[in-house]
C-alpha cells in the first residue's frame, strides 16, 4: 500500500475516509519505464555503491538504487496474478515475469510481493544508508520521509488512525519533520498534511462530545 489511510470510527457524527498517497514525496514513475531497463538502471546504481570512492558517492548511489527500485516497483506486475501467490505451483514457462522480478531482486533493494495488492513493494534500504552516510545530504529530507513517515509496505502499513491520540502523534510526526529539516522542499505539502490532521482531530473531538 502507497497510501497512508486515517479513518474515524463508525460511531462518529460522520465518517471520515482520508487517503493520503503522497503524491508530491513519490518517485516520478514514467509510463514508458520498462522493467528490464530499470534492472539495468539498479545494476548501474549497484555498481556505483560498490565502486564509491567516499561516503558521498555511496549516499548519491544508494539512492539512484532506492530510486530506481521504487520505479520497478510501481511498473511491475504478473500477467497471471496467481504467479504471485506463496507456492504457486504454475511453471515458468506460465509466469515469464519471475525472470526479471528475480534479477531485480539481485540488485535492487529489499523486494517483496504482496498477493493482497498484487503488487511489489521496495523496502527503504537505499533511504537508509544514505542517511547513514550523509545526514546532512541535499536529499536528506526526502531519504527521511520516505523511511521513517512514508513508507512502502504490504496492506495498510498499521498506519489506519482512528482516534484522537492517533491523529496527535501523526501532527507531531509531521512537526517534528519540519523541526528537522526547516529548509525542505516538501515544507508546504507537509504542512497540508498537518492541516488535513488536524481536521480529523478536530472532527474526532466532537464526535465524542
Amino acid at each position: 500500500m502507497r497510501c497512508l489511510i486515517t479513518r474515524l470510527n463508525a460511531n462518529a457524527c460522520a465518517v471520515i475516509v482520508t487517503f493520503l498517497c503522497f503524491g508530491p514525496f513519490a518517485m516520478k514513475v514514467q509510463a514508458a519505464d520498462d522493467p528490464q531497463d530499470l534492472v539495468a538502471e539498479m545494476r548501474a546504481a549497484r555498481d556505483a555503491v560498490n565502486h564509491a570512492k567516499n561516503n558521498h558517492q555511496a549516499a548519491d548511489a544508494w539512492l539512484r538504487l532506492q530510486d530506481a527500485t521504487v520505479r520497478f516497483a510501481h511498473v511491475f506486475h504478473f500477467s497471471n496474478k496467481n504467479c504471485g501467490v506463496s507456492g504457486s505451483t504454475l511453471p515458468d514457462t506460465a509466469c515469464p515475469e519471475r525472470t526479471v522480478l528475480a534479477q531485480a531482486k539481485e540488485v535492487g533493494v529489499f523486494l517483496t510481493y504482496c498477493p493482497s495488492e498484487e503488487s511489489v513493494v521496495a523496502f527503504d534500504q537505499g533511504y537508509q544508508e544514505y542517511l547513514k552516510l550523509w545526514l546532512d545530504g541535499p536529499r536528506a529530507d526526502v531519504a527521511w520521509w520516505r523511511s521513517h513517515i512514508a513508507r512502502d509496505c504490504c496492506d495498510n502499513c498499521g498506519d489506519e488512525i482512528e482516534d484522537a491520540e492517533g491523529f496527535r502523534k501523526q501532527i507531531r510526526g509531521y512537526q517534528d519533520f519540519l523541526k528537522r529539516f526547516p529548509n525542505t522542499s516538501l515544507r508546504s505539502e507537509v504542512e497540508g498534511l498537518i492541516r488535513q490532521s488536524q481536521q480529523n482531530l478536530a472532527a474526532v473531538q466532537s464526535s465524542s462530545e
